[in-house]
């Protein structure tokens, strides 16, 4: 990807604003939006859930109220910190996941690299982290693994940027130059 950034004139560095605490405030507040929306709904049916769905609930129930402080205010402190990043960066470059495609009937990874997750959200960091800066974000495709499986390249820009990322998003895209589809989603015309 770097290469096709290149020849699309863009500068490309490694660099990444600080996240800190960006996987503990999602989990934080994640917990605190399924208990509001669906607490009542959990406490009635907690068999008629997903166990994920229940632990989510639960995990506000098992917190105190000074978490969801802190998690406020961490949140700040990250907004604050993109903030910065992108008065000097136009665009952050990130993959969409840290995992390859898994079989549909796996419902999380619970190991990547023989590093256990500590549970069901943190496989997938790599979207929930940007999830908390609040950031316009997508995802495109960027190619395939060795086994022929889709890897997307995820673009973010800073809050009020939306049309300068589908910009940015249109142009690589069209550069990336996917000489494939999957059966499922073949360009019709």
């Amino acid at each position: 990807i770097r290469g096709v950034f290149d020849t699309l004139g863009a500068r490309v560095d490694d660099a990444c604003p600080d996240l800190g605490a960006a996987g503990e405030v999602f989990q934080v507040m994640r917990a605190v939006e399924f208990a509001s929306k669906l607490g009542q709904l959990r406490d009635l049916h907690p068999d008629a859930m997903k166990s994920t769905v229940v632990w989510n609930i639960d995990e506000t129930r098992r917190r105190p109220l000074s978490d969801m402080a802190d998690a406020v205010r961490s949140q700040a402190e990250i907004h604050a910190r993109v903030v910065d990043f992108f008065g000097e960066y136009d665009v952050l470059a990130c993959p969409v996941s840290q995992v390859p495609p898994f079989p549909v009937d796996t419902e999380w990874i619970s190991s990547i690299d023989g590093v256990e997750m500590g549970n069901y959200i943190e496989w997938m960091r790599s979207c929930s982290d940007i999830t908390v800066t609040g950031c316009p974000a997508l995802s495109l495709p960027a190619g395939f693994t060795p086994d022929g499986l889709p890897v997307g390249i995820q673009l973010v820009a800073a809050h009020g940027k939306d049309r300068y990322l589908l910009q940015v998003a249109k142009a690589l895209e069209s550069a990336i130059e996917i000489d494939r589809w999957p059966a499922i989603a073949r360009p019709q015309g």
